[in-house]
């Protein structure tokens, strides 16, 4: 325990020097907000140490409990967090915008069922799984092979229209949705399992298969996925 104290007072000490102005008692006085370090289901939770300022209350949070378990349990005082600066992102002025010929060109490669632009039909695919991030695109194109993505992409490079890959739309990141009005290019229509070799367990798929049907698939096979 002391060598956690020691470690505390290391960390307020370097802590001081924050460019916000705010100084850190040394002592660990002996008041409902003397404890340094608290046990929680075995897990170091909270560092509670006090400050000079009456009003202000710093609180050091460990990455093994969600912060939204801890924090606020301060009533009246302000928090004070170790994280990084949000930075705000532009478009990129030198991506172009979409205009009817792009969407003719589109619509002859794909067909028009797979050129979707209906605004119901793309909420869906701007926002993320977790509905955490959401884009604003307002074109998804679905094609049904390797060769039409390659047109796709070749299209676009040449246009300079920015593009955001989309499978499933089941990531936690946001990674598949767009960030601004980016194109978004839905794989899900590219299901179809192409080999399976029995001997090496290689199984070779295109990018829109989902892994229940992969699962199922291989279980019919005697093999299990891994």
């Amino acid at each position: 325990m002391e060598n956690w104290r020691s470690s505390a007072h290391r960390l307020l000490r370097l802590c001081s020097n924050h460019p916000s102005g705010y100084r850190f008692s040394r002592m660990v006085r002996k008041s409902a907000h003397s404890e340094v370090l608290r046990r929680h289901e075995g897990a170091f939770t909270k560092i509670q140490p006090p400050i000079l300022q009456k009003k202000h209350h710093f609180e050091l949070y460990s990455h093994h409990l969600p912060l939204r378990w801890v924090i606020g349990k301060t009533p009246g005082t302000q928090s004070r967090y170790f994280c990084f600066m949000a930075t705000k992102i532009e478009r990129n002025s030198t991506f172009a915008q979409l205009n009817s010929d792009d969407i003719s060109y589109f619509k002859k490669l794909l067909g028009e069922k797979n050129v979707i632009q209906e605004e119901d039909a793309l909420l869906a695919a701007n926002i993320d799984w977790m509905h955490k991030y959401r884009g604003s695109s307002k074109l998804l194109l679905q094609p049904r092979s390797t060769e039409e993505v390659s047109q796709i992409l070749k299209y676009c490079n040449s246009r300079r229209l920015a593009v955001v890959p989309q499978g499933g739309n089941t990531g936690l990141v946001g990674g598949s949705v767009p960030v601004f009005d980016e194109v978004i290019v839905n794989v899900s229509l590219m299901n179809n399992i192409i080999s399976f070799d029995k001997v090496s367990g290689v199984l070779v798929c295109e990018a829109g298969c989902i892994l229940e049907n992969l699962i199922s698939f291989l279980d019919n096979q005697g093999y299990i996925f891994s």
